[in-house]
């Protein structure tokens, strides 16, 4: 118990890079046009384009349901076993990648994200487990709610070995203008070495992400600080009033997952430690690593 108080009281101190707002507003738009002042309209709606499927992959992934839960599932008895659990993640960024310069509403990028979650895990008949989950970045818009539903399809709650799949989704709210969700899939398997249970497993994840895209006026062009008269005439050539910056195609991606982690079982005190990352094989390129630790009340 009071190694769960202390990871409890850890959390405030390993927020420190959080409180970053994402921003998708007419801000955001309007700095792409400062910077690349200039270019062709193709060039700026290419741009746009570019720099939200990046968003949507990266965020997608990074927010997607982290469950750090082995493959093995709660027992079902008598009464249902509950997991109550807080875990801590942390999602590496890249900052040399230019689209978060516009996104991140302060100009403040920060190397890393920290997300507070808390978790409900809840076992059910037929060796399958529901959980539900909330998570937030403190000191941003960024909140997320999401739900997972594990069947282990080998092995039962007190199996050396299991074998599971996992059904879960995720949901972002609090960020104007972005509709971003996703859904995975995934096969995962683990040993019970009673106070040690290591696993690893493997699935897709599908990212879904729409933007609202907010309508030109000349008042936001004229506010553009930096630019001449004859720029920001160009501008208003360019994009009529009253017309959104540009027509957004729908993100709508599936891209892989892998994740190891170990659980560390004290009877009604666990925790676990999972790493997970993501490679888009399609534009071979590595998207991010998720690090999550666990502690849990087990009644």
């Amino acid at each position: 118990m009071k190694k769960f108080i202390l990871f409890l009281c850890l959390i405030p101190t390993l927020i420190f890079s959080s409180g970053s707002d994402i921003n998708m507003g007419s801000d955001y738009y309007l700095k792409i046009l400062a910077e690349y002042i200039g270019s062709e309209k193709a060039e700026f709606e290419q741009k746009f384009q570019s720099f939200f499927d990046d968003t949507s992959s990266q965020l997608g992934f990074g927010m997607s349901y982290h469950s750090a839960t082995p493959a093995q599932t709660l027992k079902f008895g008598i009464l249902p076993t509950i997991d109550l659990g807080l875990d801590l993640s942390i999602l590496q960024i890249d900052t040399s990648d230019e689209m978060w310069d516009y996104i991140i509403d302060d100009g403040d990028v920060p190397s890393v994200f920290v997300l507070p979650r808390f978790h409900v895990n809840m076992a059910f008949f037929g060796d399958t487990e529901f959980g539900f989950s909330f998570s937030m970045v403190p000191n941003s818009n960024i909140y997320l709610v999401g739900g997972e539903f594990k069947w282990s399809i080998i092995g039962t709650y007190d199996s050396f070995f299991n074998l599971a799949i996992r059904l879960a989704g995720t949901k972002l709210i609090g960020v104007e203008q972005l509709d971003l969700a996703s859904f995975e899939a995934n096969i995962s398997t683990s040993f019970d070495l009673k106070i040690l249970i290591p696993y690893f497993g493997a699935g897709i994840v599908q990212i879904l992400a729409d933007a609202e895209v907010p309508s030109v006026t000349s008042e936001m062009i004229d506010g553009i600080d930096g630019l001449s008269e004859s720029q920001k005439a160009e501008l208003k050539s360019m994009f009529p009033e009253n017309e959104p910056f540009v027509k957004l195609k729908k993100y709508d991606h599936m891209v892989p997952k892998f994740y190891a982690g170990a659980k560390f079982d004290l009877l009604f005190i666990n925790f676990t430690a999972e790493i997970a990352f993501s490679y888009d094989f399609d534009q071979e390129e590595y998207i991010n690593t998720m690090y999550t630790l666990r502690a849990n009340l087990s009644f």
